[in-house]
């Protein structure tokens, strides 16, 4: 309360968190199989609202960035039959929304690095790897690279962020910035320990930025290496 956060919602007993568990995996299962659809994101939506207000503290990006698209997920229109086709299709508001919300934080962090010290110094990112998050490969990292090597990372993470609504959007552009988001995602998986399920929650957001032939066109390669090489 004193940083503002309102009352934390009770904590569940030993036999709720196993319905808490069954419910979250049960409705992810659900979604996954496209059985009862819009029910599973309901319920994955209520079990993030819960997982942040029964602990505001320990609700970083990665619980309120859950609350957010399934909310948004669970309120958007469902797929229809195109008259034409037959085939089901589905409005691409939901999918520009999620494709803006990727490029804002990448804008939003850029920003926010700009407006500090990330301009000012040539230090920060070596500084802030030093912190409590490091790990075992930012410490051999920290021995062994020069300092010249952090000032790059820090000024080519900079330039990603505040470029992302160009790199995004601009289609030739897009394979760049998906190859330099994952590096740069890696990075900091690598060097900053406790991250890697924020990590792979940013990478999920990147399959949306492939088109269904580009999708459809990598199945089709690796389908094909695997009957030359047998293994499938």
């Amino acid at each position: 309360n004193a940083m503002g956060y309102p009352d934390p919602w009770p904590l569940l007993a030993g036999w709720q968190v196993a319905l808490f568990a069954v419910a979250t995996f049960g409705a992810g299962a659900l979604l996954i199989a496209n059985v009862w659809r819009r029910l599973a994101l309901i319920v994955l939506f209520l079990c993030a609202l819960y997982a942040q207000r029964v602990d505001y503290m320990a609700a970083f990006t990665l619980s309120k960035l859950y609350v957010g698209i399934y909310a948004l997920m669970a309120l958007a229109p469902g797929m229809v039959r195109d008259a034409a086709t037959g085939r089901p299709v589905q409005s691409a508001a939901l999918l520009r929304v999620i494709q803006c919300t990727l490029i804002l934080q990448y804008l939003a962090a850029g920003l926010a690095k700009a407006e500090g010290d990330w301009f000012q110094y040539n230090d920060v990112l070596w500084s802030q790897v030093q912190g409590v998050y490091r790990t075992n490969a930012a410490a051999f990292a920290l021995r062994h690279l020069p300092k010249w090597v952090w000032t790059a990372q820090q000024h080519v993470s900079l330039a990603f962020e505040l470029t992302a609504p160009l790199m995004f959007t601009i289609r030739r552009l897009r394979p760049v910035a998906l190859a330099v988001g994952i590096g740069f995602h890696l990075m900091i998986a690598l060097m900053m320990k406790d991250l890697i399920f924020f990590i792979l929650q940013m990478w999920a957001f990147y399959a949306l930025f492939v088109t269904s032939g580009e999708w459809r066109r990598m199945g089709n390669w690796v389908r094909a290496r695997c009957l030359r090489s047998d293994v499938c």
